[in-house]
């Protein structure tokens, strides 16, 4: 049970009639699990209009996106969950917060999962299908609501097709963008991952038969081919693009996909320019996440399936990202590329550099963007981009 009742309480109970819900803050999150519960799952998201710079109980290094949740807490804007999961061994600031939370907040239920700081194969495997499997038992004690394999099983087949479905046209715009807007996609995607329902996942497949009825075979086969490739982080090929606007690409770590593209929306995306893909967590990484198996145990399918996502930032791999970068540039025929530094973010400062160096190396414009996770000074982003998008336009 949540232990408080108070109307004041930033983390309550449910009511009866409702569902409970358990925010998370780490996009590899195993939502299945929760879903297993019969729990909705919700990515927590920042709020733009809530500033998190006073909270002066975090340490100095405390990111922006953390500083904004317990601002947001403070002021009651997540009475709505029912506890909260952090994630361990990832970044210091998000490492940090739900022990700090827990001692702000007691009367809040709190979960942890720690993730393996390497990928040791079938060790790191087993490390990580103990600590969901105590995950489980926790949320089981504490909501009493046993894992279902039943429930599990239910919730694999939805959000596999979330993933088949949303990976699918993520790859058909990159070839076509006019197909659907970058803020419209991302609308589609927020909407699942803050509340994963069949109502969500049908809601994109009627975009998508809507957008790709009226397409050749041939174009469709396009798709596909880029969609598989995407899935191995490599795009071996150059693909014939639609080219009606300037083509650029956005990379970085936990920035809301949502918020930057209102701001690119306003912009004039789809109009004078295509976003035609995003490399950001909540983003491309939280979408081409390999669907689960059911060839074993649940833990062990949910723990092979988080390690081989999409690494971030924080994970080993930076070569391998630097290799699809440069092949999504080439071969995509990007024309710019937004890279996104989240203030006081050390992994995506510390990858920033060799970002922007692949696009120098094959002569493609780039913008280095500090942003914070609210947007707090969201005019001085607009004229950034405002400039370097004039920049781009003449240029192509």
């Amino acid at each position: 049970m949540v232990r408080t009742s108070s109307a004041s309480a930033g983390i309550q109970e449910s009511s009866e009639e409702k569902k409970r819900v358990i925010g998370y803050i780490y996009p590899h999150f195993p939502v299945e699990l929760v879903l297993a519960h019969g729990l909705v799952p919700s990515l927590i998201s920042t709020n733009p209009e809530t500033q998190g710079a006073f909270e002066n109980s975090l340490q100095t290094f405390a990111c922006g996106y953390v500083r904004n949740l317990f601002s947001r807490r403070v002021r009651g804007e997540l009475s709505s969950l029912s506890g909260l999961v952090f994630p361990s061994n990832t970044c210091d600031s998000l490492q940090n917060a739900g022990d700090i939370w827990r001692y702000r907040f007691p009367e809040d239920v709190v979960f942890k999962v720690t993730y393996p700081v390497s990928d040791y194969g079938k060790a790191s495997v087993k490390f990580l299908a103990e600590e969901l499997k105590i995950l489980s038992d926790r949320i089981e004690r504490e909501f009493g609501v046993p894992f279902s394999n039943e429930s599990f099983k239910a919730a694999v087949e939805m959000i596999n097709g979330f993933r088949e479905s949303l990976q699918m046209i993520y790859s058909a715009r990159v070839i076509m963008p006019s197909i659907i807007t970058y803020h419209q996609l991302m609308e589609l995607t927020r909407q699942f991952l803050t509340e994963p329902t069949r109502e969500s996942l049908d809601e994109i497949n009627r975009h998508i038969a809507g957008s790709l009825g009226p397409l050749s075979t041939d174009i469709i086969n396009d798709f596909r081919e880029l969609k598989q490739m995407m899935q191995r982080m490599r795009v071996e090929r150059e693909f014939d693009v639609e080219r009606d606007h300037p083509r650029i690409a956005m990379v970085g770590g936990m920035t809301d996909p949502q918020l930057i593209s209102q701001v690119l929306h306003e912009l004039g995306e789809g109009e004078r320019f295509s976003l035609v893909i995003d490399l950001l967590s909540f983003g491309f990484k939280c979408v081409f996440s390999p669907q689960i198996q059911f060839d074993s145990d649940p833990f062990v399918e949910m723990a092979k399936n988080i390690l081989s996502t999409p690494k971030e930032p924080t994970q080993e791999g930076l070569t391998n990202r630097l290799i699809f970068l440069r092949e999504t540039l080439v071969n995509l025929k990007i024309e710019g590329l937004i890279i996104l530094e989240q203030s006081f973010c050390d992994p995506d400062e510390f990858e920033a550099p060799s970002l922007e160096r692949v696009a120098k190396e094959e002569s493609i414009p780039v913008v280095r963007l500090p942003i914070d996770p609210e947007l707090s000074d969201q005019e001085r982003v607009k004229l950034r981009l405002q400039s370097f998008l004039e920049n781009l336009l003449e240029l192509v």
